[in-house]
């Protein structure tokens, strides 16, 4: 009884599924990664070069970033 029931619900749910992928917007994502900012929040020397990381230099990237994506109609 149970699987009679629960055939026509799930063939309904891909219907409803398949209904909204064809009906949806395109839209664009944009995913940043950060990976292993650990110990780094401040910029530090290297030997024989500028100072590297922090996350002033990272915020301005991801501003620049962002004021990209939304030039291109994005939010």
């Amino acid at each position: 009884m149970r699987r009679r029931f629960l055939r026509p619900v799930w063939g309904v749910a891909v219907l409803l599924l398949l209904l909204l992928g064809v009906m949806a917007e395109a839209s664009q994502l944009t995913i940043l990664h950060v990976n292993d900012t650990h110990g780094h929040a401040w910029p530090f020397d290297v030997s024989d070069g500028p100072s590297v990381g922090g996350f002033a230099p990272l915020s301005t990237l991801v501003d620049r970033i962002r004021r990209e994506v939304e030039s291109k109609g994005g939010t």
